[in-house]
């Protein structure tokens, strides 16, 4: 935790968490996006709290989400410190993001929050096969936004913040979101990863 407690005051409302698992879903993301990333979360700062919030879609259930008070699997806004201390996968990473983060941005940001809160986590597994697979050799996912998986959930709380140019969000995967191609609008830059957790 120190690296998190050294960087905390930093951290901001839209930069990026990103996750690499140990689990055969995790494992199966790696392999075919070429990359050590299997999960993307968004860092939230809501005024209610007085910490920094992860704000993700995923199928652990072992913190109680802030909304509701219980564990829920699908999208969910936990406590970063907690998220940080109970992940058992290899390595946690921040990425910062250089951008505006005007009124209407951050509310934005809050508003895709609350909309979203509890959805479920994507019941379309050939939706999340077709971004992994990023290719055009298979019919091009539909948008469809009552269920979301990770990326997907970035991507759109990006849009909504007026970061991201208007590509299908379920087109994304964690590992475009810790590479070097996203669609950014003008403005916005993405930092290095900054390393919070290993083993």
């Amino acid at each position: 935790m120190d690296a998190y407690t050294k960087h905390r005051a930093s951290m901001r409302t839209g930069d990026l968490l990103l996750f690499s698992g140990r689990g055969l879903i995790s494992r199966g993301i790696q392999a075919i996006t070429g990359s050590p990333w299997s999960h993307v979360a968004v860092v939230l700062e809501v005024p209610l709290y007085d910490f920094v919030c992860s704000f993700e879609s995923t199928t652990l259930s072992d913190i109680p989400d802030l909304t509701t008070g219980a564990p829920v699997k699908g999208v969910q806004l936990v406590p970063l410190s907690q998220r940080l201390e109970k992940y058992d996968g290899d390595k946690i990473a921040w990425r910062p993001v250089q951008a505006q983060r005007t009124p209407a941005a951050i509310q934005a940001a809050l508003s895709v929050r609350n909309e979203f809160a509890g959805r479920p986590y994507e019941e379309n597994q050939l939706e999340l096969i077709r971004s992994a697979l990023d290719t055009f050799t298979l019919k091009q996912n539909q948008p469809d936004a009552s269920s979301v998986f990770c990326s997907e959930l970035a991507a759109i709380l990006w849009q909504r913040m007026g970061w991201m140019k208007p590509f299908p969000p379920n087109e994304f995967t964690p590992a475009d979101f810790a590479g070097e191609g996203l669609p950014v609008e003008q403005g916005v830059e993405l930092g290095d990863l900054v390393m919070l957790k290993t083993g």
